[in-house]
């Protein structure tokens, strides 16, 4: 078998195989992303006898993650023709893609499960969540409250009034994905070509919030929806509300930390926590040497991390933190203080889970239990968000 990025006369079978598992030919999406999105040397594939027998798009991303902006992949549209089914393929497409990330310099790996469990004897674990609402539009009435001016956004559009609200939404969460123009027009263009809309809504010209949004089948779905204040939530919803002649229900999939749940008049079957984002460290020594700690920490510790995957996990994990900083290194001779697996590890470093937490329940390993309150302040438990596709 031969693991390689795909070359020019591959395309034919990388559009085959998406068009088998994914969207079709037809398919407003597909087109989008074969002429604007899609990049021969961001496509990993391995082959049999010459024919492709599993693909997937390691796309470039920048992470906000403990303190600093780390370069990251979003693995996507990972997938495989029926008789490459089953072989361990795609096992070994993803280790390969492991190599490329580290040889690329990103710190950490993503991907948008669509069976997790499929992901978690590989290592890349759940690392964001959203609630999921589904409820009918009328139920918004409580919580909807004038204000503001909506405007529709266009290709042409100034980013920037998008670019401002998003930062001012995400400034109290942690692993969001860091955007800039390029990014908001792809995702204008990509959204409106199947069909969304976008609105900008200010008060007395400030930005204070946006909206992306599908209307289909008397169903209105919300791609994503952020403001800068509660005044600015109560408008939006009220937008949304206004579309009651058109569409009985809403489907939206809010921030984890989002209070819409505990002011709904009937949330019982309407909330649901949805599994999001998986993650993976590509390379825990650069990793921890890249983010940021709290100032007053000063301590030394050694960590060993178990991964099948990444040969370069093998040997443990020396840390050295002063000053907000941290001085990483293999080493081949140690007693390590803590040990895990690197699907722990990366649950730990992205703050979705705590050391606490993880070693009640037997996930982490160490001969000295009182000192599991060092790995919690290191890496405190974070509020995570993200809103990526591809």
């Amino acid at each position: 078998m031969e693991i390689r990025a795909v070359r020019e006369e591959d395309r034919e079978a990388v559009e085959q195989l998406w068009d088998y598992c994914f969207e079709k030919r037809d398919d407003p999406f597909f087109r989008w992303f074969f002429t604007r999105h899609y990049k021969k040397e961001n496509t990993l594939a391995s082959f049999r006898h010459g024919r492709m027998a599993t693909c997937l798009h390691l796309m470039p991303y920048r992470l906000f993650l403990r303190g600093r902006i780390l370069p990251a992949s979003f693995i996507v549209g990972l997938a495989a023709f029926p008789e490459a089914r089953g072989t361990g393929d795609i096992h070994r497409l993803l280790q390969a893609a492991l190599h490329e990330s580290r040889e690329r310099g990103q710190f950490v790996n993503i991907l948008m499960p669509s069976k997790p469990g499929y992901y978690y004897p590989l290592q890349w674990e759940l690392c964001y969540h959203q609630y999921k609402y589904a409820l009918p539009l009328e139920d918004l009435r409580p919580l909807a409250t004038a204000g503001g001016v909506f405007q529709t956004v266009r290709g042409d559009a100034d980013w920037s009034a998008l670019q401002t609200v998003y930062e001012s939404f995400t400034e109290d969460k942690h692993g969001y994905a860091i955007r800039d123009e390029h990014y908001w027009r792809r995702l204008i263009e990509e959204h409106t070509a199947e069909g969304g809309f976008v609105y900008l809504l200010t008060f007395d010209g400030i930005p204070g919030g946006y909206i992306f949004y599908h209307l289909a089948a008397k169903e209105l779905t919300v791609r994503e929806m952020a403001w800068t204040n509660e005044t600015a939530l109560g408008a939006l919803f009220r937008f949304l509300y206004q579309h009651r002649s058109q569409a009985r229900y809403l489907e939206w999939q809010a921030p984890v930390e989002d209070l819409t749940c505990f002011r709904l008049p009937d949330p019982k079957n309407q909330v649901m926590l949805q599994p999001f984002m998986a993650g993976r460290v590509v390379d825990a020594a650069k990793a921890l040497s890249a983010i940021a700690y709290a100032p007053e920490i000063s301590l030394k510790t050694v960590l060993q991390i178990q991964d099948e995957l990444a040969p370069w996990h093998g040997r443990a994990i020396e840390m050295e933190i002063s000053a907000g900083n941290a001085d990483c290194k293999y080493i081949d001779t140690a007693t390590p203080e803590f040990s895990c697996s690197i699907g722990t590890f990366s649950q730990l470093f992205f703050g979705r889970i705590s050391a606490k937490n993880m070693h009640k329940s037997g996930r982490i390993q160490t001969n000295f239990p009182g000192n599991i309150a060092k790995l919690d302040m290191l890496f405190p438990p974070r509020v995570n968000y993200i809103n990526e596709y591809y």
